[in-house]
């Protein structure tokens, strides 16, 4: 009986017209973080000190932002329990791969927890949770974490929407966090 919980979440994700989130960082997850990053500048990093955190973050939705996302996904509403049920697991992002699983428009270092602050030369790591799609793989939700050293930094919840020409445009939920 210890396994009901899971078959009950299982076939809760089947009905919602989601999918489940596979046990690695797939393609087309790349492409999300990719576009996002190719829309939202990453803003004032020095250079050589920008930062890509080499592991997802871990981001439980329906605890965080559940009330406020439900309304925005509407029937996609499942998205947010799919990255919930991943627990406290971290999934590796493959930033050395070539050619490059993520297009970062500007030139980055692969790490995996805060940088050394050096005085007066601040950084920006970026950090992405897994990204839950649905069935058709034009909805999508994911979290963003920036944080520039000390108690500056923040994040959120953002929804993806694929319109027919591939394109992905991003939504702001309102669910942030800021540190």
């Amino acid at each position: 009986m210890q396994n009901a919980p899971v078959s009950f979440l299982v076939l809760v994700l089947a009905m919602s017209g989601c999918r489940g989130i596979p046990n690695r960082v797939q393609p087309e997850e790349y492409n999300v973080y990719s576009a996002w990053l190719g829309k939202r500048p990453v803003k004032h990093p020095p250079p050589g000190n920008l930062y890509i955190s080499f592991r997802t973050m871990i981001y439980n939705a329906t605890e965080e932002c559940g009330k406020q996302l439900r309304p925005l996904l509407k029937s996609d509403a499942g998205l947010a329990d799919q990255l919930s049920a991943l627990g406290e697991a971290q999934y590796p992002l493959d930033l050395y791969s070539t050619p490059p699983k993520l297009k970062v428009p500007m030139p980055f270092k692969p790490l995996g927890d805060y940088p050394s602050q050096e005085p007066n030369r601040p950084y920006r790591l970026i950090t992405f949770s897994r990204v839950a799609f649905n069935t058709a793989g034009t909805v999508a939700l994911f979290a963003v974490s920036g944080s520039c050293g000390g108690l500056c930094g923040g994040g959120g919840a953002l929804i993806a929407r694929r319109d027919n020409a591939g394109v992905w445009a991003f939504e702001d939920t309102g669910c942030v966090w800021v540190y």
